[in-house]
């Protein structure tokens, strides 16, 4: 999803580029002990060299921990026209920060793909609703952690018919575009 600018200097430029991949990005496994943006910085610095304005990543549903190519379920070892075979028993060889910049890359030009295929919709107005959800909490692990204060005490502990999780889903319209936020490893 793009914003453009309707007015001012930069009138008809992106204003920020939304790139939404169902993916961890972690594509470097374990082996990565440097603090990075993993893939999506490939992702951002891609999108913002051929539109301009700020790229943003967010990460979709997470139903696939791995990379493609990161398993035995997939052979795929080819990523931006370079091949980055598997390395059996060397995972630091096989999970490599060019191979990394390579996986966004590829996520890079599917997302450029689906703008430049795209179609414009006028904008209506901006909506956005919220609502509170809540969930037993069951990890009795939690509970007792949090009954001795070990684990700060959090909204929701206390609750009539036993301890809840307490968190907020996000319903938000921009044109076409609607988008539900839930709390991160709501299925784990």
């Amino acid at each position: 999803m793009q914003f453009v600018a309707t007015d001012g200097p930069d009138k008809g430029g992106a204003v920020a580029t939304l790139i939404n991949w169902n993916t961890h990005p972690e594509s470097m496994e374990d082996e990565n002990t440097v603090l990075t943006s993993d893939f999506p910085g490939a992702v951002r610095e891609a999108i913002e060299k051929r539109y301009g304005g700020t790229a943003i990543y967010v990460s979709g549903d997470l139903g696939a921990v791995e990379i493609v190519g990161d398993n035995d379920r997939s052979s795929r070892t080819t990523f931006d026209g370079k091949d980055f075979p598997v390395v059996k028993d060397n995972r630091a060889a096989t999970f490599s920060f060019a191979r990394t910049e390579a996986v966004g890359r590829e996520v890079a030009k599917a997302a450029v793909e689906a703008i430049e295929k795209g179609e414009w919709s006028a904008v209506p107005p901006f909506s956005m609703q919220k609502r509170e959800l809540r969930v037993p909490m069951d990890n009795l692990g939690y509970q007792f952690l949090i009954s001795k204060g070990v684990l700060a005490r959090i909204h929701g502990f206390d609750a009539a018919g036993g301890p809840q999780v307490v968190s907020t889903v996000y319903a938000v319209r921009l044109g076409d575009a609607q988008i539900i936020t839930v709390p991160g490893r709501t299925l784990s």
